[in-house]
């Protein structure tokens, strides 16, 4: 697990925008098989360790992307919405990680059906990029 998972765990089910859609179904790495609820999926996390001739920088960039999926596309865009405010621009020590900033970057513009799991989903995924010190 990455030390920023628990930072975007943190402050997805913290949020009451978020919450008051979802309550506790926020998920790292994939939601549970028989979840057919709405729910946020939290991504793989992607990072970089890059290096300069004077040693390591100090924050770590990198990338994750968050599945927002509801019964409905008005509530997956809904999801989605309330998650991009619960992330966005946040900065400061969140769930023991000193994180320098969080920005959405792109989104899906409309939810795309979940095909081959038996049940009617909608999906729209957004792509994040954050700064951290490990």
């Amino acid at each position: 697990m990455s030390a920023i998972e628990p930072a975007f765990l943190y402050l997805l089910s913290h949020d009451s925008g978020v919450s008051d859609l979802i309550a506790a179904r926020v998920y790292i790495g994939s939601r549970p098989q028989d979840e057919r609820r709405s729910c946020l999926v939290i991504g793989p996390i992607d990072e970089d360790y890059p290096h300069t001739l004077a040693g390591d920088l100090t924050y770590v960039p990198g990338g994750v992307e968050i599945d927002c999926r509801g019964a409905t596309q008005q509530e997956a865009r809904t999801l989605s919405l309330a998650a991009r405010a619960a992330l966005d621009g946040k900065a400061g020590t969140i769930a023991d990680c000193d994180v320098m900033l969080i920005v959405a970057d792109s989104s899906d513009s409309s939810p795309v059906p979940v095909e081959g799991e038996g049940i009617a989903m909608f999906e729209i995924t957004t792509h994040y990029s954050f700064w951290y010190r490990p």
